[in-house]
């Protein structure tokens, strides 16, 4: 936007009224030449409109050339029905061209009725082709519909001189934060911090309604009109009323109070005019954080699950081309809760809101709205509409409605804080959720977001052994499994059968817990010809989940063989790094996702193999291999205090934020921890915990029943441009982070790792197709919101399971337990609790979550120990194994066991 000193109002000519293209697809004659051209039985014409039915999985058809209104933006309106609902795609191309990706638009059609849905379209030619990809199943288009659509180019903007951008006027006290409210201009605040401003409300702020054919924009603290702003105990009220050309008196009024907690101040909006107006930009709250200090600088910015920011700027291409890089108004449902932040100079603010479909967020770092030369966070109308506004952008393509004498309405709060990133942001806003006023008094946020009492509710799953069931069959009875070898996911002519020990252990769970007697008959016998097939084999590495851990050598096979097999592993991680100790990403032939990252490294990348090189090492028990994988994990540290990213760039640039590079991250420092008993390396943990949760969805962002704890894989897309994973959930991606989370939970308790880890299981049991489906017990690649669709590819109960076992039924298949620093590392196929010293006696409680036998793998016991299992002492040539080089010991066990271990006398 332009800068340039103004009046009090202005007129800008807006464009969007014109003649409509309107296509009655009841009538036959509409659509003559239409034809399916995939997956579509015959199309049907009726009175009712034009009948699709799908025969396969990707349906579409095609119009014959539209003489579509020519040379302008246009919205496309369609009605149109599919009682399952679906993601709806429409093509646009020139007559004699074909369909691309860049030239298409999707929207959700949701099920039921006849539904309205309309969607903004760049400009076409006279003879444009369409081609429409209906959801699956019978829809009925009653009706297209193609009109200009309303374009409102830039207002100029005010001047604001920074070194003027405090105001003066009254204030509000919290602890080391405060607030100063203008007595002459509404919206025009400061929010600092041991007396540093971090952020000060635009103190220009402008309203945009139409009428006529004519855009007018109304100065806010210019136009006629005055402002009373008071303080009253600890309430500070500024009402400011001004009068617009066309006879409307405006009121704007903020409240503010302080808030529960430290360096929080809540804050009302409200904004109502007279008479109706159609408006295109109503600000409730603007606030530059950096105005008038550091300027654009910052060093973190977050907008929770739309933007995750180092130094770079928001909106950028580095991780999504074309459309989708427009986030500064998102979508209602890509924002997983209400939070944005800035970080810069160990200072940081944040604006928390409560969601409502009156009220937009907008975000922009550096400030390219305004040009303030800081910074943007706000509340605006419209609301974020579907049918109003084109996702991303900062006005409507439709005006909405103010009715007259009703105010719009926004609460929010406004925060600041000392720190070194915007995590305690985060931290913050968990603790301010309905529901942390349980810990009323303490005197952090951290300690207030410990125990997650501020989150949502867990999700409802209904009965377990209706989840246990439904995995089973996923296991048994879907091309998953082909004979003994098992799918990653499907279709199976993209992921081949393989041997898989995972497959093995998990069914055998299933098999224990579940109460369907045949069922777990089932279970057993297929269970058996899986571990034949992968006998003789390295155990942990054959597997078709995404989640690594030993269990497979707890239960079968040679342990000597099983140790030799991780010792391998780890001295081929360990190759992985270059002489300079670094991991660098490597490019394809065809495809070089580094190109918009200013490195070839990133802590996801590196952290991957971090963390498999920490438990393959930990679990053979080489000291030499711990040591050297300690060392590599400290090599991470160079990447403290900075966003996760980069950790799937099989199709995912390297700059890419990315959960699942928290979820590596977490991993491995928290086996460094159990591995050093270094507390820096736990407190790492913690911080990489943090990073994970903006991915999750702490709130409901639709009216459906799935969505919370939900999780985002990425802040990108696929090669850049699609597919977009901003707001669709990948929620294997969740779960692989939810994994780390539980190996934090059993050493750290101030974070709500517990509860959120199993938010995102109970999602995943949600997500999951449900009994009746014929891909039942499986996991879809990712999940669309608004619709509730499951979404290709389908993945084996494998990744879902381990989590859900720990999370929700108790049953952790794997834990790894240390004492003395980690001399002394236990593992054990289920829960094991240790105490004591090598040195003097330690005492271990294993609780197995397998029937039968499983064995204990006890590294560090000592030259000669003495070992006793429920009291009775175990000579040492009667244990499983004894390797007297690494000081091993392997003992067999069968249901709960308390182990001592004593030195030798």
């Amino acid at each position: 936007m332009r800068s340039i000193a103004l009046l009090w109002f202005f007129l800008i000519p807006a464009c969007g009224r014109g003649e409509s293209l309107i296509l009655d697809l009841r009538d036959a004659e509409t659509t003559r030449g239409w034809r399916g051209l995939h997956d579509l039985a015959p199309l049907e014409r009726t009175a009712k409109g034009l009948v699709t039915r799908s025969t396969g999985d990707d349906p579409y058809l095609a119009t014959t050339p539209l003489n579509v209104p020519d040379g302008r933006p246009l919205i496309l309106t369609m009605r149109a029905r599919n009682r399952a609902g679906g993601s709806f795609q429409v093509f646009y191309y020139a007559d004699g061209d074909g369909p691309s990706e860049g030239r298409s638009v999707r929207f959700s059609l949701p099920g039921g009725d006849l539904r309205e849905v309309s969607v903004a379209l760049p400009p076409l030619t006279a003879k444009t082709r369409f081609r429409f990809d209906p959801p699956v199943g019978e829809t009925l288009l009653e009706r297209v519909m193609l009109e200009p659509r309303l374009e409102i180019p830039d207002p100029p903007l005010p001047r604001i001189d920074a070194a003027r951008a405090d105001p003066a006027g009254p204030g509000l006290h919290h602890r080391t934060s405060s607030l100063v409210y203008s007595t002459t201009s509404w919206n025009h605040l400061a929010l600092s911090v041991g007396g540093k401003t971090v952020a000060v409300g635009h103190p220009r702020p402008l309203v945009g309604y139409r009428q006529g054919d004519q855009v007018r924009w109304l100065d806010i603290n210019e136009a006629p009109g005055g402002t009373q702003t008071d303080a009253a105990g600890p309430l500070l009220t500024c009402v400011r009323r001004v009068s617009d050309p066309d006879g409307g008196t405006w009121t704007f009024r903020h409240e503010v109070a302080p808030g529960s907690l430290p360096g929080t101040f809540n804050l009302g909006a409200t904004v109502a005019c007279d008479q109706p107006r159609e408006i295109v930009f109503v600000p409730l709250l603007l606030v530059c954080p950096r105005l008038g200090t550091f300027g654009e600088a910052k060093t973190q910015g977050l907008f929770a699950g739309v933007e995750y920011l180092d130094h770079d700027p928001s909106r950028s291409e580095a991780d999504v081309r074309g459309p989708g890089a427009a986030r500064r108004v998102p979508a209602a449902h890509k924002v997983t809760f209400p939070l944005m932040a800035i970080h810069h100079d160990n200072a940081w603010s944040a604006l928390l809101w409560h969601r409502s479909s009156e009220v937009a967020p907008l975000f922009d770092s550096p400030d390219r709205t305004f040009g303030s030369g800081a910074h943007l966070m706000g509340l605006i109308a419209p609301g974020p509409d579907a049918n109003l506004r084109t996702d991303g952008d900062l006005f409507p393509f439709r005006p909405g409605r103010l009715e007259a004498n009703q105010p719009l309405t926004a609460r929010a709060t406004l925060a600041a804080g000392e720190g070194t990133s915007v995590v305690p942001a985060i931290e913050t806003y968990v603790a301010s959720r309905p529901g942390a006023g349980a810990f009323a008094g303490s005197s952090s946020a951290s300690s207030l977001a410990a125990a997650g009492q501020g989150l949502s509710p867990l999700p409802e799953i209904g009965d377990p052994q209706a989840h246990l069931t439904n995995a089973a069959r996923g296991w048994l009875d879907t091309p998953i499994r082909d004979g003994d070898r098992f799918r990653h996911a499907l279709p199976g002519e993209t992921f081949a059968a393989q041997p898989a020990a995972d497959a093995a252990w998990m069914m055998e769970q299933l098999a224990h817990l579940s109460k369907d007697a045949a069922l777990s008959g089932r279970l057993r016998e297929t269970a058996e010809s899986a571990w034949k097939a992968v006998e003789g084999r390295d155990l942990t590495a054959h597997r078709v989940g995404h989640l690594t851990t030993p269990v497979a050598p707890l239960l079968r096979g040679e342990m000597k063989d099983s140790l030799r097999h991780a010792r391998e592993r780890a001295e081929a991680a360990d190759r992985r790094f270059d002489p300079e100790g670094r991991i660098l990403y490597t490019p394809r032939p065809d495809k070089d996702y580094s190109t918009t990252h200013w490195s070839k490294e990133a802590n996801g990348l590196a952290a991957q193999v971090v963390a498999q090189f920490l438990e393959d090492a930990a679990f053979s028990g080489d000291r030499d291999l711990i040591a050297r994988a300690v060392g590599r994990l400290r090599g991470l540290d160079k990447f403290a205090r900075t966003v996760p990213r980069g950790a799937q760039t099989w199709e995912i640039p390297l700059h890419t934020p990315d959960i699942l590079a928290s979820a590596h991250l977490i991993r491995a420092y928290v086996l460094g921890w159990e591995l050093t008993g270094e507390q820096a390396l736990l407190e790492s943990a913690r911080y990489w915990a943090w990073t994970g949760v903006p991915f999750v969805y702490l709130e409901n962002p639709t009216p459906q029943p799935i969505g919370p704890y939900a999780t985002i894989a990425v802040l990108g897309a696929t090669n850049w441009e699609a597919p977009l994973w901003i707001g669709l959930p990948v929620q294997w991606c969740g779960l692989c982070y939810a994994d780390a989370l539980l190996r934090l939970a059993r050493h750290d308790g101030s974070g709500p790792w517990q509860h959120i880890a199993e938010g995102i299981a109970r999602s995943g049991l949600q997500q999951a197709y449900p009994a009746d489906h014929p891909r039942h017990g499986l996991l879809p690649d990712s999940f669309t919101l608004d619709i509730q669709q499951r979404n290709i590819f389908d993945i084996n109960p494998g990744t879902l399971h381990p989590v859900t076992m720990a999370a929700v039924f108790g049953q952790p298949p794997y834990s790894l337990a240390s004492l003395d620093s980690g001399k002394l590392l236990i593992h054990a196929a289920g829960r094991v609790v240790a105490t004591g010293t090598p040195a003097t006696e330690v005492h271990i409680g294993v609780v197995p979550s397998f029937p039968g036998p499983s064995r204990v793998l006890i590294h560090g016991c000592g030259p000669q120990p003495r070992v006793s299992v429920d009291g009775r002492e175990i000579p040492l040539q009667n244990a499983s194994t004894w390797l007297p080089g690494s000081q091993t010991c392997v003992l067999t066990i069968t249901g709960k066991a308390a182990i001592e271990i004593r030195p030798a006398e």
